[in-house]
This record gives C-alpha cells, structure tokens and sequence, in this order.
C-alpha cells in the first residue's frame, strides 16, 4: 500500500552534504564570473536599449530591468498610459524622460541611487538631465530586486492594484524579507504573517488558521484556485519550498468572490518567479546548528537578441538533522520557467516546478506521568522507531497568456496542474506512564499512510477602464474553475511490540502491510471528487475624487462525491456522500474613502458559501452548505 524508504545510513549523508557542497562550487565558479560581467551599468554610462512601445507600466518595468535601475510608483500613477517605447543608446536619465515624454510625470532621483515616478512640475519644460548609480529593478507588483518589505501592487483580487485600494486586509510576503529572514517553506511564511496561526498536525507538516478559522481549499497559484486542502489532510502536509516564488499574498477574511466556495478565513496567493529581461546569477549558501546546510542557484535572462524570449531556472538542496535523534530531512527543488513575447501586447508563459522531500521525522511528542507531570527524559529523546519515514514528491505545471488589447484592456487566461504523492510510515508510543515509575510498557501505534492528490486549475479575466460622468472606472469580468480528486489510503494499528520510554528500542520492527489489513483500529481508503466552475464580476466606481464604490458577484456551480470506507474499531463503515449546488451567488460590496494620500477607510461586506458534502446527517443525507455574512471596516 506504501512505499517504505529505509533511513539511509550515516556515511550517504556526510556523501549527500559533500555533494551539495561540490555542485554549488562547481556551479559558482562557473557562474560567478559571468555575473561580475554582467554588473548593473556603471554611473554615467550609455548601453542600447530596443523597447517596444505599450503600456506605460511595461515599458517602465522592462527598461528599468533591462538598465539595472530601481523605480518605485503606484500602478495608479501609470493606469491608461502608453509609452512610444525606446530605440537607440541613451543613459538613464534620459531613457526615462524619453519614455515619460508626454505623461506628465517624471523619474525623479533619490540619494541612494533609485528613482521615484512623481509628477513633472510642469509637464512642458524640459527635464534637467543628471547622472546616477542604479541598482535594482523597477518596483511594481513584483517584489523580486525592489529591496522592499511591501509592493506597489497586489493581484490577489484579480488585476493590479495598491493596498490602499484594496478593501480587506492583505498582507504581501515579499522577496526580500523571505531572503533577509530565511523562509524557505509555506509554514515559515505563514508563521510570519500577522493574523495567521499555525498548529501541528500529527502527520507532520500545519495547519494554517486565520481570524481563527482553518484556512480548506483557499490556496491560489498565480491567481488560479485549487481545491488542494479543502476535505482532507494530505495538501496541508506538503511542506513546499520558497525558492521559485517571487511573493505570497495572503488575505484575510471572506474570499468567496476569489473561487466561490470558502469560508471567513481567507485565501493565499502563490507568485512564481518570470524570467527577467536582464541575465542574472545568484548563489546562495546557508549554514544551520544541527548540519542544517542550504545551496541555492537562481540564473535567467533573455534567450535571444531581442529579449522576447526569456527564461528562469532555479535549483535548491537542503539537508538537515535536528536536536533530537534519529530525525533528518533532504529537501530537491527544480523550477524552470520560459516567457515568449509573441507581440508587443501578447506574452506567452510557461513554467514548470518538481518538489522531494525525503525525511525521517519524529512525530507524536513526548509521554507524560498519568497526572500530567515531566518524566524528565533527555532533550535530544525520540521515541519513534529507526524505520520511520515520510516521502513527498509534487509536480506542478504553469501556464498564461497575457494580451494587451488597448491602453485600458487587458485579458489574463491562466491554467495550472499539480500532482501531489505521499508515502508514510511511522510509529509513536501513545499513552501516559503511571506516577513514579521508571520503566514503562507503554503502547506503540504503527501508521502507514498513502496520498495521491491531482489539482487542476483554471482562470481567466478581462480587466478595463473606462471614462464616465467625469472620472475614470474600472469592469472585471472572468471565469474560472477547479477539480480535484484525492485517492488516498491510511491506517493506524497498535504494534505487538510495547515500548521502555526510559529506555526506548529503536530497532522494533517494521510491519509488513497487511498486518494493518486486519489490526487497523482507524483508516481507510479515500477517495473524493470535488470540482466547481463559476462566474464573477467586478465593478469599481469613482464616485468622487476621494470616494470609490466597489460591487461585485459571482455565481458558482460546486459538485462533490466521496466514496470511501472508514475503519473504527471493528467497525466498517462505507461512506457514499455526494452534494451538488447550482447557481449560488456570492455578492461583495464596499466603500472606500481616502482621507489623504497615504490612508484610506473602508468597509465591506461579503457572503459565504462553504460546501458540506463530505459530512452527513443521522438519516445519511448530506449537509446543506454554510452560507452567511461578513462585514469588515
């Protein structure tokens, strides 16, 4: 039923660690000249660049890439604005007066080297041109090389828009602090974002909850909504990497309007790392306590002369042990991802991410006295069995196609496909010691576990603004769906064997796996279907200069079936649950008033609708859905 994998002796993991240590050498003295040649430019120097005209937020981003300089804006700044492009050789300064001629705004310079977008004093005088070190890439939406704890722009709420225009609370985990501050998996992430608990889940990995709700099935990639979590354990056991993510955003509060079906909780938005228009290589090592060793390379660039091919590589190991015995774990990342320029205003995207986590956990704690005092046993104590062993392997696949039509609409298609296995097998001692005593015939519970989860994705939007009554509004108008099946099997039994904890044997053996077949107190096999597909539609008025009104709904379809048997006890119990529900609609509404420049007040309010297919009534019936009401200022 599961694929067991031995702990692999002392000598592979000094082999393992020299060979992380051998392959970022390698790599670094391979690479690491090239990117001293490939440097930012100097102060004062001219390069050629060949832009092609577009919106004005493109043209900024790509020629601040292209040039190695940092510019930060709002995206309102830049909303409904084109540039004629840039041809030819020119120095900083002026590539951006050349590119800003006309819009009324200018690159103002700042002390340290990176520019500001403000408004031209006046916009027919000609700008005093200086010269500048520059440093990093522009700062938008995308946080990687903006050397900032925040962004001018967040997607989670489909299109781009600032956190002062977004009407619920969200906070953005940027690159730079997932850097500064080492969070390399979804768990340290989310234990850095305020409003968000974690709790341990006794099969390894967390489970996220926010506002105090469990946060099932809200994980977004991209902006593409999976159901990955939402009835059962396994999505939350995935302990993924942050090495190919550009930033998390995660919200707080209702999400319905982003899939449909959700709770109060909130939702998360995923955002890979693209290929950036200038060639880039980056080495990262870390050293840890307890041989936690860490090697990292991040390198792209543009794949042809013209810079509308461009690519993204990323590969990281990690390998570690803890300050308890027998537990270890060895983490591979490989991330690849190409975006093809087929127009001016079209841009094609595709990546490709494949995870392994190979570990030996300790899972299940600590025994206590039978009136809950310390047996005060060793701090390095485990009390898990030598064979213990957990193997996660996923696979995931990206896609979009973004179009520009005009200088105020833009179509966003987006698609994602992921594949999630996970073999288990662990035991753990279950049961408290009788007071005073100092030797223990405490019960050992023996596990198996595995998972087998497919994700797809789908989602696709048109963004535009318009002009009416004087001010300038903005229409959302999308689709989107997902699908899941999880064919899963576990089981749990008590082992023949019992354990000393003063004295613990490591060595108990393993069961073959049809002893669970007749001794599993609680499992079974798994298997649920979910998919839902809805409509939904956003409109931002511009009541006022100060005042913005925000309406929206979405209408959801949701079917779901599980056909699983349960095992308690001596107990068999079929499950055949199905649910299905048409055409509910989710509304969102709220209003935004700024008070100045940087502070705005809002209030909001959203319907719930969260599926209970999987849970049944006395008389067999499925439970109806959750549907209520949050409002927020």
């Amino acid at each position: 039923m599961s694929e067991v994998h031995k702990p692999k002796p002392a000598g592979l993991s000094i082999a393992v660690k020299a060979g992380l240590w051998g392959m970022v050498a390698l790599y670094s003295a391979l690479t690491l000249p090239l990117a001293m040649a490939e440097s930012p430019v100097q102060q004062g120097a001219v390069r050629s660049f060949d832009i092609a005209a577009g919106n004005l937020t493109e043209v900024l981003s790509r020629f601040a890439s292209a040039a190695g300089a940092a510019i930060s804006f709002d995206a309102q700044q830049t909303e409904g604005r084109r540039s004629a492009g840039l041809k030819g050789d020119y120095g900083v300064d002026e590539g951006f007066a050349r590119i800003l001629s006309g819009s009324g705004l200018q690159a103002e310079p700042q002390s340290n080297g990176s520019y500001v977008l403000r408004a031209a004093p006046n916009a027919g005088s000609a700008l005093e041109l200086g010269v500048t070190s520059v440093q990093a890439q522009a700062l938008n939406a995308t946080t990687e090389g903006s050397g900032s704890y925040t962004t001018g722009a967040v997607t989670i709420s489909k299109g781009a828009h600032s956190l002062k225009e977004t009407p619920q609370s969200v906070t953005v985990i940027t690159r730079k602090m997932m850097d500064d501050q080492h969070l390399d998996t979804i768990d340290q992430v989310m234990e850095k974002t305020p409003g968000i608990t974690l709790y341990d889940s006794p099969m390894g990995g967390r489970y996220f909850y926010s506002r105090g709700f469990r946060m099932t099935g809200q994980y977004q990639f991209d902006g593409v909504p999976l159901d990955m979590g939402s009835s059962y354990v396994q999505a939350d056991s995935f302990n993924s990497d942050m090495a190919f993510y550009d930033r998390v955003e995660v919200l707080r509060g209702a999400a319905g309007m982003l899939k449909g079906a959700g709770g109060t909780a909130g939702s998360v938005n995923f955002v890979r790392k693209r290929g950036q228009a200038t060639p880039h290589t980056e080495l990262t090592m870390s050293a840890g306590s307890w041989d936690n060793y860490r090697g990292q390379v991040d390198t792209g660039g543009p794949l042809n002369e013209s810079g509308t091919i461009r690519g993204r590589a990323v590969v990281a190991q990690q390998s570690r042990q803890y300050f308890y015995d027998n537990a270890e774990r060895r983490d591979q990342v490989y991330y690849g991802a190409l975006d093809f320029d087929l127009s001016p205003d079209t841009t094609l995207g595709l990546g490709l991410a494949y995870e392994d986590v190979d570990s030996t956990p300790c899972w299940g704690g600590l025994p206590r006295y039978s009136d809950g005092s310390d047996l005060k046993l060793s701090r390095s104590t485990c009390l898990n069995t030598a064979w213990n062993n957990s193997r996660s392997k996923k696979i995931t696949y990206f896609g979009d196609l973004k179009h520009q039509f005009d200088d105020n609409w833009a179509l966003k298609v987006a698609g994602v496909y992921s594949k999630n296995t996970q073999d288990i097998a662990y035991a753990f001692p279950s049961g408290a010691v009788p007071v005073g005593s100092t030797s223990s015939n405490t019960l050992m519970l023996g596990s198996i576990y595995d998972y087998d989860q497919v994700d797809y994705g789908f989602d696709a939007y048109v963004d535009g603004k318009f002009q009416a009554f004087g001010q300038e509004h903005e229409l959302i108008v999308g689709t989107n769906a997902s699908r899941s099946r999880k064919d899963d099997f576990y089981a749990v039994a008590a082992l023949p064997q019992r354990q000393n904890v003063f004295n613990p044997d490591k060595h108990i053996p393993e069961p073959d796996d049809s002893y669970y077949d007749t001794h599993s107190t609680r499992g079974g096999p798994v298997d649920i279907h979910i998919q839902q597909y809805g409509a939904y539609s956003t409109l931002r008025l511009k009541l006022a200069d100060p005042l913005t009104l925000v309406v929206g709904s979405r209408v959801s379809w949701y079917s779901s079936e599980n056909d699983s048997l349960s095992y308690w006890m001596d107990t068999r119990t079929p499950i055949n649950a199905k649910s299905k529900e048409t055409g509910q609609v989710t509304p969102f509404a709220a209003v935004l008033y700024d008070l100045n420049d940087n502070l705005t007040a809002y209030a909001s309010y959203s319907d719930i609708f969260t599926p209970q297919g999987s849970y049944r009534s006395f008389d067999g019936s499925s439970l109806k859905p959750l549907i209520g009401k949050v409002s927020t200022n």
